[in-house]
């Protein structure tokens, strides 16, 4: 015995709609939303859509885009790091430590550090074949201790006084700062 399913109809034009609608949200939603609070913020605010305000944004979320694109690789290559936004502290403190001596161990000792516990981990996900979730929870964990150890809670970090590290801090190099020199290329090609 054989049952047959009811057959739903022909779809509606506000079907077809609703529809098309949900297809363009899911695809353009979050540009839109964006779009929309670009539009928000210039007319709530007249220095907003000015490009010193870009350029602060801009400067302000460098290192999101910095990490965001090394987890990108991990989790294309099928891993997963947790230990990340620790790593990513203590190198700012190493940095802040490594700056009372000069530049280059205010650049080289995190670079060091960092580096070292990335590749101890690393070592231990291919050659131990330990869990990267387990591996990197632990290195979370452990360098986030580290960090507050150093710090003793975060209420003795060395403030930065070398003046090459403060330029490279605030977004230059060598006294000539990204934004500016970008603004006034753009002014002449203009």
């Amino acid at each position: 015995m054989s049952t047959l399913e009811p057959s739903a109809g022909p779809a509606t034009n506000a079907q077809l709609r609703r529809e098309r609608l949900a297809a363009v949200a899911q695809s353009y939603g979050a540009a839109i939303v964006l779009v929309l609070f670009l539009i928000m913020g210039s007319v709530a605010f007249p220095t907003f859509p000015t490009l010193n305000n870009f350029a602060n944004i801009a400067t302000q979320s460098s290192f999101l885009l910095i990490v965001s694109v090394g987890m990108t690789f991990v989790i294309l290559t099928g891993g997963i790091d947790l230990s990340v936004g620790s790593v990513f502290a203590l190198g700012g403190v190493l940095a802040a430590y490594g700056s009372q001596l000069g530049v280059f161990a205010g650049l080289g000792l995190p670079l060091l550090v960092c580096g070292t516990v990335g590749l101890l981990q690393g070592l231990l996900i291919a050659y131990a074949k330990m869990a990267p979730f387990i591996v990197t929870l632990a290195g979370l964990l452990g360098v986030r201790g580290l960090v507050l150890a150093t710090t003793n809670s975060g209420s003795t970090t060395p403030l930065v006084t070398d003046p090459a590290m403060i330029a490279i801090g605030q977004g230059g190099i060598a006294g000539r700062y990204w934004w500016r020199s970008w603004r006034s290329s753009s002014a002449r090609c203009s």
